[in-house]
């Protein structure tokens, strides 16, 4: 019988410090590690799934080369699950998660990471943790969304078709 305690992620994923490091966005133990575009999978160490995804580590890898032309949908569904989570008021987390995450948001889209063909449930979830702000506050969060470019712009229109989402423009 699996322990309460026990985290639903493969056990390889955890296999060296540097692993751990980044699944938990601990940016100063990465740098103190260090990234080595030889030794490492940078392209790889990019596209897992972060716990606590973190700006600061994303650049990192994305400055020691990994390829962002094909990014995986883990990375952009980890820093979109991140952004829920921080706004979930039965979850309330540290009001800096939801900074961190529209700043991932940011770095990946700039970098021409795009949400191109996104998960049906994720949508649903983004649309739901929006809806349920006060109005100006989902505005201003589906602005930085939007000037981010992490989502192709079919991938918005789908996000804002339903009559809620589009209360919160007008």
């Amino acid at each position: 019988m699996p322990r309460i305690e026990e985290w639903d992620w493969d056990k390889e994923d955890m296999d060296t410090a540097l692993n751990g490091a980044l699944l938990y966005g601990r940016f100063e133990v990465v740098k103190r590690i260090g990234l080595d575009s030889v030794r490492d999978d940078v392209t790889g160490l990019l596209n897992q799934h972060f716990i606590y995804p973190n700006h600061e580590v994303i650049e990192l890898l994305i400055t020691a080369g990994a390829d962002v032309s094909k990014p995986s949908p883990h990375v952009i569904d980890s820093v979109f699950s991140s952004f829920e989570r921080s706004l979930n008021t039965s979850f309330a987390e540290n009001p800096t998660r939801t900074e961190e995450a529209l700043r991932c948001m940011e770095i990946l889209g700039s970098n021409g990471v795009h949400w191109s063909v996104p998960n049906k449930y994720r949508l649903f979830r983004l649309r739901r943790t929006l809806t349920r702000l006060p109005l100006y506050q989902a505005l201003r969060y589906l602005q930085r969304i939007a000037n981010s470019r992490i989502m192709e712009q079919s991938v918005f229109e789908e996000l804002m078709r339903t009559p809620k989402m589009r209360q919160i423009l007008n």
